[in-house]
């Protein structure tokens, strides 16, 4: 499969907003080279171990996302951001 779709909802809509311009650009060519390729891939994790293979989490420019992974239609939700201290 292409390229995921990368979208945000919930908490990581609003922490996403928040970042600044320069952090921003960094993050989201972090999120298309990793989670935007192979979202189940680049050393992330089920978000809790043994449930919900397609709940998601990994680390991207220092911060932690965690998102939900649709198959059917190639795209990646990430529903929280925790910004790290760069």
């Amino acid at each position: 499969m292409g390229a995921y779709r990368i979208q945000y909802a919930g908490q990581g809509e609003k922490a996403y907003a928040g970042m600044d311009d320069a952090y921003k650009g960094r993050f989201d060519a972090a999120m298309r080279r990793t989670v935007g390729s192979n979202p189940y891939g680049h050393g992330s994790s089920p978000a809790r171990r043994g449930q919900e293979e397609h709940r998601r989490q990994i680390t991207v420019a220092g911060s932690i996302v965690q998102y939900y992974v649709s198959d059917a239609v190639a795209v990646v939700t990430a529903v929280q951001i925790v910004r790290g201290f760069r």
